[in-house]
């Protein structure tokens, strides 16, 4: 483990050497600089959906556990149901 270790440690050393020897003169197109922006946006979108999901799932697990009840001072109204009188008049007949 220890070898393994210093082999990364060199691995990595080279290629930040490496890295910061070589210089790249590059024109960046605006389809590119678009891309980029669209790239970045989906993952800000997708860490901030898992984060939602995994901070739900947690809360109502510790809700659970303290015996929290999320749905306590929540009041409910009773189901709403219109009849069309025309429609059940065509029905009967």
């Amino acid at each position: 483990m220890k070898k393994s270790r210093i082999f990364m440690t060199l691995h990595l050393a080279f290629w930040v050497a490496v890295g910061s020897i070589l210089q790249v003169g590059a024109y960046i197109d605006p389809s590119v600089a678009t891309t980029l922006v669209t790239a970045i946006a989906g993952a800000v979108v997708a860490l901030s959906a898992s984060f939602f999901i995994i901070w739900r799932k947690t809360k109502s697990k510790v809700s659970r556990v303290l015996g929290v009840d999320e749905n306590a001072n929540k009041e409910v109204e009773d189901e709403l149901i219109i009849k069309d009188e025309k429609t059940e008049e065509t029905k009967d007949e």
